[in-house]
């Protein structure tokens, strides 16, 4: 029994000397890691990959290949007063073109009309005073500003619509009177038609290239004026005031750039 003992004590020793010598080991074993000496590695960027657009044609719009309609080509007949009943005015009076300074010249009383139109009032003025009968100059051309205040201005003085000024007095833009070719002879009153004056005007006017603009009934409306006359002698003078009336038929808002009031513009149907 005792040799057994000591045996079993021997074994003993070595199991604790074996366990020791076996921590010892794993001890040596164990990583340092209270300051791990980690070197991080060098990542590189990735490549942005060379994307190849395509080539692509956009138009140009300063120049676009478009092909857009031609516009119509305007009827060039002259019109003559009853064929203009009924299209766009403003109040009834037809758009007109504003003579140069270079086509004017003086007639007396500080009046102008154009050139061709001056010499052949002085023309009748000679026949008339022959006859006993003196023609004078009461207004020949006059510009749109000058039409602004004989429309708008006087308009407020007496305290009229527009539509009753226009009764009487064209919208700037609108009067006969920007051509040059216009006349107002003599009187701005419709006793004027009672004058001898008037009646030779009546009987020889036409002779001399003149006609009464706005006779009794007149199809755009206007007020009997029998004082306003104007020259048709030539090509150039029968354009500028019958395209009036040729013009008139494009729209109001044609018309409007004149100026007018738009809210004041007629309807039509």
């Amino acid at each position: 029994m005792r040799k057994q003992g000591i045996i079993y004590f021997l074994i003993s020793c070595s199991l604790v000397i074996i366990f020791s010598h076996s921590q010892v080991k794993a001890a040596d074993f164990t990583p340092e890691i209270s300051n791990p000496q980690i070197s991080n590695p060098q990542i590189s960027n990735p490549q942005t990959p060379d994307l190849q657009l395509p080539d692509l044609q956009l138009p140009n719009l300063e120049n676009p290949d478009l092909q857009l309609p031609k516009p119509e080509t305007p009827n060039l007949q002259i019109p003559d007063q009853q064929q203009c009943a009924g299209l766009p005015t403003s109040f009834n009076h037809y758009p007109y073109q504003e003579a140069s300074s270079s086509q004017l010249v003086l007639i007396g009383n500080k009046q102008k009309l154009h050139m061709q139109a001056a010499q052949a009032f002085g023309e009748m003025q000679k026949a008339a005073r022959s006859s006993g009968v003196i023609l004078k100059p009461v207004s020949g051309f006059r510009s749109r500003s000058q039409q602004q205040y004989l429309f708008y201005g006087v308009a407020k003085q007496r305290k009229q619509t527009l539509a009753q000024r226009a009764k009487v007095s064209a919208p700037p833009g609108h009067s006969q009177h920007h051509t040059g070719y216009a006349i107002d002879i003599n009187s701005l009153k419709q006793s004027f038609a009672k004058t001898k004056e008037f009646a030779w005007l009546q009987r020889n006017a036409e002779t001399y290239g003149f006609q009464m603009s706005f006779p009794p009934n007149n199809p755009q409306g206007i007020m009997y004026e029998p004082w306003h006359w104007a020259w048709h002698g030539s090509e150039e003078a029968k354009t500028a005031l019958h395209s009036a009336c040729k013009d008139a038929i494009n729209s109001v808002s044609t018309i409007n750039k004149t100026g007018w009031p738009t809210n004041q513009l007629p309807r039509h149907q």
